[in-house]
């Protein structure tokens, strides 16, 4: 399906959506509201769950939320700091910028993959992140009113919904607890899941994986998915690197011995003749979507080590991007109302005070536009 497709029937049923259950008093007393292109439910059946989380181990809770408020002064200039030091990257050498976009299905990124990883991953960093505002909250003696899910067009998010008049009330060190905790959490959720990954898979690749094949290529209908190429011609392919440099010596219309794991084991091995890129008639092809191949220390086939990898490696970045990028100091990121809720108690002129806001959010804004527009060009 073309990302036009894709948006145009999402479009659709989100108007279908809206004029079919907007007003519906029965969803609204469940807690349920449809708007157009987004819908948001909140529930109070977790709020006996989280105080009962919380009132566990409140000692451990409280040294935990007190480090993250160091942590959080550290995520929040680090922030800035990366931002920063990547506009620089795009404006020197664009080469070695990482990229820095919304997750929009479709647009940003591809829709299965979306669908099979990313929703499961946002679900539980959402779950994690939402629950540690909520156990911040409730050791700080403000009630939590309502646990919602929000789904705005394609992306989906979470909150809890503190007493906010208590909140503002509490003790700055206790505000600052319940603005952090969440990237706080999210933060270690990145550092088990690498360390997940560490353990659990070698760390150079093995190989590289045939994700899929193209039609009208030569390894279309001969290399299977999920396979796994290790020689061309008696070279040794350990990466898309190694991939690299063999095709730079190569041209179209060459004959490739291709040695390959295939997806149930075995050793296999094709002659395919390159051909030449339809964009580009000096490049030769065989016709295959790749990646780097990193296996398993474990006993698993190709694909469930593939599988494993991809949704262990999607977390900790997800988890790791929310962490630093949540502390932003702009609304409504945390970040803003952790950096604000210090602010306020130290500087009491509310017209000055405004000022240094709208400053500081300005050249957050800034830099994250500009990361943003510099990575599609």
């Amino acid at each position: 399906m073309s990302t036009f497709t894709w948006l145009y029937v999402l479009t659709i049923i989100w108007l279908l959506i809206f004029i079919l259950l907007r007003n519906n008093r029965e969803l609204e007393r469940r807690g349920i509201y449809v708007g157009p292109f987004y819908v948001f439910m909140k529930t109070t059946r977790l709020n006996s769950f989280i105080a009962r989380v919380s009132n566990k181990w409140p000692l451990f809770w409280h040294i935990l939320l007190d480090i993250g408020i160091a942590m959080g002064f550290g995520q929040l200039l680090f922030s800035i700091y990366w931002l920063f030091k990547n506009l620089i990257a795009f404006l020197r050498h664009p080469a070695v910028a990482s990229p820095v976009y919304p997750i929009i299905p479709g647009i940003t990124i591809d829709v299965r993959f979306f669908v099979k990883y990313i929703i499961p991953v946002l679900i539980l960093v959402a779950f994690t992140h939402e629950l540690a505002h909520g156990i911040a909250s409730i050791l700080a003696k403000v009630p939590i009113r309502s646990v919602g899910v929000i789904v705005v067009f394609c992306l989906l998010g979470a909150f809890v919904e503190p007493d906010e008049e208590l909140l503002n009330k509490s003790r700055i060190r206790d505000k600052l607890r319940v603005f952090a905790a969440g990237s706080l959490v999210n933060l270690i959720t990145a550092l088990l899941f690498l360390a997940l990954i560490s353990s659990l898979f070698y760390s150079n690749p093995q190989g590289i994986l045939v994700v899929d094949t193209i039609p009208g290529y030569p390894a279309h209908g001969v290399i299977p998915k999920y396979s796994v190429i290790m020689e061309l011609n008696g070279t040794k392919i350990l990466s898309i690197s190694d991939l690299t440099n063999f095709m730079r010596s190569a041209k179209p219309g060459d004959l490739v011995m291709v040695k390959y794991i295939d997806p149930n084991g075995d050793l296999r091995e094709a002659a395919l003749r390159l051909k030449a890129d339809i964009k580009n008639k000096t490049r030769p092809m065989m016709g295959v979507n790749i990646v780097n191949f990193f296996k398993s220390r474990i006993d698993l086939s190709i694909r469930s080590s593939y599988e494993l990898w991809n949704f262990l490696l999607t977390t900790h970045i997800i988890s790791l991007s929310v962490a630093i990028f949540n502390m932003l100091p702009i609304y409504p990121f945390d970040g803003a109302r952790f950096l604000f809720s210090l602010l306020e108690r130290g500087i009491k002129k509310t017209h000055l005070l405004k000022i240094i806001k709208v400053c500081i959010m300005t050249v957050a804004v800034i830099l994250l536009a500009l990361n943003i527009a510099f990575t599609f060009m």
